[in-house]
């Protein structure tokens, strides 16, 4: 069948304009770098995430998921999907489409459905799993592999949706403005703690050693026990990346139901947004009636989620924990990759060609646009940071007493800021961003309020991060 299908597109001139066009999805000029199937609900909403995705040199098609009905005629909506992001992959022109953008729920865009591995088993209450990471491999290829990075936008409404997006760019493209007090927090329960814990360690060891990082716990003997209010205080607050290691559902976290549902539906979150990784099952996404946890916290406007990677099934732990443990390992490990590059990459990695009925690993979905830039060029200055040598930035005295003068030597004009942590990632002083000419720039340090100790400083020039080691012995 050759019907004319519908397809957003984005014509560059003087300033991008989106276009509706028409043209083939069987035509094998096309090519695209990122493949967007929406839902008409969404149409509008969609407009300026496309110009504003285009903007950041990237070729975008946004193609209506009635058109691929249209076009792919098979035994049902699943296949259909599928078939169609295959024929892209295999036959649309090179380079193939590198990421792919579901928008709109399950009941807008579908996923792929399949029995349960645990079907047969009565108490753990799962006969079927729905999984967008089925689309993501080419079924003209042999392997099982996954070719292309999916995400998906898990709008309900257009106001949804507009959540989404609005937070997507502001976290992109205004990272460096937002005040977050952590790197990474860390949520424990306190059932089978020790496990979760030791999961936990794990993860911190192969973290930067300035990585910002604090854990809680609902079990009262332990040094970082929170109440829920506490928990969310902490959130609120502000992390990058939050994890959450504890039995769950997709209506609550830790096993005595510590967190449901209403406290997030019911938080009013700070424009903080984070992404959120977990071994739980947590992201049930295909309720028809009702949001799960992960849900909402993707549709909450301003702050809440801007991306989640966790399963949307039952795992087990041990599989679950690897998974997560390899992929803050691939975040930290080039800051130019995308969050859908990481994810590629680790699922690449961890299904088996041999093992073609593993749908464990699949399940880990991402909720969120698969070409989301990770805002890490100052976490990763901390591994590939250039060499500070004595004639480009000098401390002196160091350790210090009671003042210092720190000196950098500048190339050329740029904007110099300057930072002190503790060692526990805390920030005690913050100066500029300070305009420099170019030579020598100087800046008296007077720790009049500093404790004896170890800090680290932190140094911005442009957008380059330097780090040296300060000590105040007074």
């Amino acid at each position: 069948m050759s019907a004319k299908v519908k397809i957003l597109a984005v014509v560059l001139l003087l300033t991008l304009f989106p276009l509706i066009s028409y043209a083939e999805l069987k035509d094998k000029t096309n090519q695209v770098d990122y493949l967007m199937i929406y839902h008409q609900d969404f149409e509008t909403e969609i407009q300026d995430f496309i110009a504003w995705r285009s903007g950041k040199g990237l070729t975008v098609l946004a193609v209506d998921i009635d058109s691929i009905y249209a076009e792919f005629e098979s035994t049902g909506p699943q296949e259909e999907v599928r078939e169609f992001i295959s024929y892209a992959l295999e036959y649309w022109a090179k380079p193939a489409p590198k990421y792919v953008l579901l928008v709109g729920s399950v009941h807008h865009v579908p996923s792929y459905k399949i029995e349960s591995r645990f079907a047969d088993n009565p108490n753990l209450n799962e006969d079927s799993v729905s999984i967008d990471g089925v689309f993501a491999y080419n079924l003209h290829e042999d392997d099982t592999k996954p070719d292309v990075a999916l995400g998906r936008f898990p709008a309900r409404s257009p106001a949804d949706l507009r959540n989404m997006i609005g937070k997507t760019m502001y976290f992109e493209d205004d990272f460096e403005e937002i005040a977050y007090d952590n790197d990474l927090l860390f949520l424990i329960d306190k059932e089978d703690y020790s496990i979760f814990n030791n999961i936990s360690k794990t993860i911190q060891n192969i973290l930067p050693s300035y990585f910002r990082m604090k854990q809680l716990t609902n079990k009262t003997d332990e040094p970082g026990y929170a109440t829920k209010v506490e928990m969310f205080d902490a959130i609120g607050r502000g992390t990058v990346f939050l994890s959450t290691y504890v039995h769950a559902n997709s209506k609550v976290w830790f096993r005595e139901g510590y967190i449901v549902y209403d406290d997030i539906n019911s938080y009013n979150f700070s424009r903080k947004p984070f992404i959120f990784a977990s071994v739980a099952t947590s992201q049930s996404f295909d309720n028809k009636d009702n949001y799960s946890m992960v849900d909402k916290l993707c549709a909450t406007e301003n702050g809440g989620a801007v991306a989640t990677f966790a399963p949307c099934g039952l795992t087990y732990l041990n599989q679950s924990s690897e998974i997560i443990n390899k992929f803050y390992e691939s975040v930290l490990s080039d800051s130019n990759s995308t969050i859908g590059d990481n994810i590629l990459a680790i699922q690449q990695e961890q299904i088996s060609d041999e093992a073609k009925d593993d749908d464990l690993n699949r399940r880990f979905s991402l909720l969120g646009d698969p070409a989301l830039k990770m805002p890490l060029d100052y976490i990763m200055s901390l591994k590939k940071k250039p060499k500070i040598t004595e004639e480009r930035i000098v401390i002196s005295p160091n350790p210090v007493s009671d003042k210092a003068l720190i000196s950098i030597d500048l190339k050329k004009e740029d904007y110099v800021t300057i930072s002190i942590f503790d060692l526990q990632g805390l920030p005690i002083l913050q100066e500029g961003p300070f305009y420099a000419s170019g030579g020598r720039f100087l800046y008296n340090l007077v720790p009049a309020n500093f404790s004896e100790g170890m800090y680290i400083c932190r140094i911005r020039i442009g957008n380059e991060f330097y780090y040296e080691k300060i000590i105040i012995a007074k």
